[in-house]
């Protein structure tokens, strides 16, 4: 997840932003699709939209098991996250990305070293929470994706 990670840092550095998924799974680019290749350009139909495959990582990292199994499936998901979806108002507009494990088998939700990602969250409530800031509706005006992967981050 590392290597995942730091090769969405370096595209986002050289082309301005994060790259476009290119929804596999209901707005997801996700290794449990067998038809497509995570993270790999072959799979996206605008040769403009750049991915990370080749130039900043050699192949796709797998989950060891990789087995589809409907959305709690033994897979990597990975996301663009626009700037004002979910309560994830960014100062700067600027578009982020949700990466994550669906179940990093036997740990538990969320693994004890997932970063996490929430968006407008109120944590007093514990870091599990569904509450948002000031109130409003989860999954409109908030969401916290520790209750949706075991291991999680993102910007």
């Amino acid at each position: 997840m590392d290597q995942i990670t730091i090769a969405l840092e370096m595209y986002k550095i050289k082309y301005g932003g994060y790259f476009n998924d290119d929804d596999d799974f209901n707005g997801w680019d996700t290794s449990c699709n067998l038809t497509s290749n995570f993270l790999d350009p072959n799979k996206i139909i605008d040769p403009a939209n750049y991915t990370l495959i080749p130039e900043f990582l050699s192949e796709a990292p797998m989950d060891p098991i990789n087995k589809p199994v409907d959305w709690d499936g033994l897979c990597y998901m990975y996301a663009r996250r626009w700037a004002d979806a979910n309560g994830c108002d960014d100062p700067d507009n600027e578009n982020g990305y949700i990466l994550g494990v669906n179940d990093m088998e036997g740990s538990g939700r969320p693994h004890p070293q997932s970063p996490g990602l929430g968006c407008n969250i109120d944590y007093s409530y514990g870091p599990m929470s569904d509450k948002c800031l000031g109130g409003g509706t989860y999954e409109i005006d908030c969401r916290n994706f520790k209750r949706e992967f075991d291991w999680v981050t993102g910007r």
